[in-house]
């Protein structure tokens, strides 16, 4: 069986900005999932520098040039090492290929596919929050213990000006922090990475599986079902009568 790909021009000027379309939202989609780690690590690294006290150092992120603080920035090349050390690039091309032969260039994703997305969608921003808390939480339960020795400092003796005192403590108490959890962090990003991958390659799985599940619980017998087309796309104005047997 030969397949045909019907002559661009015969497909009308709305159908061809509605698969355009199509295609734009379906690979926003599988950026925004891939992407999702990313923001993950940057995320925790601005935080811990926010409870570190060094928000306001600013530095620039070569890959996007736009702006991050100092442990964001090095969380975000950190995950970047890791992607193409663990051959994300290579799965992450793998699925997008896979995503074609699931909706075809010429195919429009069905309402439960819509809704499935939609669904993963939101799973993957809820996990993203928390990810970044998960990843930040090393530094930030250090300045915690950090600010409530300083606070029993201050009641123990108020002369001492733990304010001034804790600010350098702090910022050196969480970089140390985040350093000795940098394994703990590496296998997190790792895992986060391969849970991204695999919420891509699941998202053209789900309206497949949902597919299969409707046609199992269909009885066993015949049936028939008819319709006419417009054209095969190759002969226009020709109707072609179609007639399904499944059993």
């Amino acid at each position: 069986v030969s397949a045909h790909v019907p002559d661009i021009n015969t497909l009308g000027t709305a159908l061809i900005v509605a698969l355009f379309l199509k295609e734009i939202v379906v690979g926003l989609v599988v950026g925004y999932l891939v992407s999702l780690p990313f923001h993950a690590a940057e995320g925790a690294g601005r935080l811990a520098d926010t409870a570190r006290g060094a928000n306001m150092s600013e530095v620039l992120v070569p890959q996007s040039g736009a702006t991050s603080s100092p442990l964001g920035d090095l969380s975000l090349q950190l995950t970047i090492v890791l992607f193409l050390a663990m051959d994300g690039h290579l799965l992450f091309l793998n699925a997008l290929a896979t995503s074609y032969e699931a909706l075809p260039v010429l195919g429009f994703p069905s309402v439960a596919g819509v809704h499935n997305a939609g669904a993963l969608a939101v799973f993957a921003t809820s996990h993203l929050i928390l990810a970044t808390l998960g990843l930040a939480a090393p530094v930030l339960a250090a300045i915690f213990l950090t600010d409530l020795s300083l606070g029993l400092i201050n009641r123990v003796s108020p002369q001492i000006q733990v304010f001034f005192l804790g600010m350098p403590a702090k910022a050196l108490i969480g970089v140390l922090a985040f350093m000795l959890a940098l394994t703990g962090i590496v296998l997190a990003l790792r895992a986060e990475l391969g849970l991204a991958l695999a919420q891509v390659a699941r998202l053209f799985e789900l309206s497949a599986s949902k597919l299969r599940a409707a046609v199992a619980e269909w009885k066993d017998g015949r049936f028939e079902a008819e319709r006419w087309v417009d054209d095969d796309g190759v002969e226009l104005n020709a109707p072609v009568r179609v007639h399904v047997v499944v059993e």
